[in-house]
């Protein structure tokens, strides 16, 4: 039973991370990764590590902005300062995307750029990996509940059908 669930879990849910953050703030968005890392089907993109040699990275970030499932902006006052962070920020908001901020350091709501009607977490909350499984398990539940409805729909009229 554990190999059908790995399989289906391998072959229909994908959930896609973007990280953003300013170079300032590399380590954090390391430690961030790290916490995906092992997590079955979960991809996570993180400039510029995950662009391919030779491919144009505006577009290539861009495509995984509006691919993403959830995007993560790591806010700090680098970040807050940096066009290309509050760009990719205005990219998320523009595809809707699900978004998860976290805090780096004292910031105040003012500060916060493009997502100051966000909620937020800290990133020195205890609570952090906690927070970012329960998005990551809403997000594969309903991944599940989709394609469970698609097998059943698919059984019901090979085996059913009058």
């Amino acid at each position: 039973m554990n190999k059908i669930f790995n399989w289906w879990f391998k072959i229909f849910v994908k959930i896609v991370i973007f990280i953003n953050y300013s170079t300032k703030n590399h380590k954090e968005a390391l430690e961030i990764e790290k916490i995906f890392n092992g997590v079955y089907g979960v991809v996570v993109f993180k400039a510029p590590s995950s662009i391919e040699p030779g491919s144009i990275s505006n577009k290539d970030i861009i495509n995984n902005i509006k691919n993403c499932d959830i995007f993560i902006p790591i806010i700090s006052s680098a970040s807050v300062q940096s066009t290309i962070t509050q760009h990719e920020i205005g990219i998320a908001l523009d595809a809707k995307k699900d978004i998860f901020p976290i805090i780096l350091g004292n910031l105040k709501d003012k500060d916060l750029g493009l997502l100051t009607d966000r909620q937020y977490i800290k990133y020195k909350d205890k609570n952090l990996k906690k927070r970012l499984g329960k998005r990551i398990l809403s997000i594969y539940l309903k991944g599940l509940i989709f394609w469970t409805i698609v097998l059943v729909i698919l059984i019901y009229f090979k085996f059913f059908r009058i």
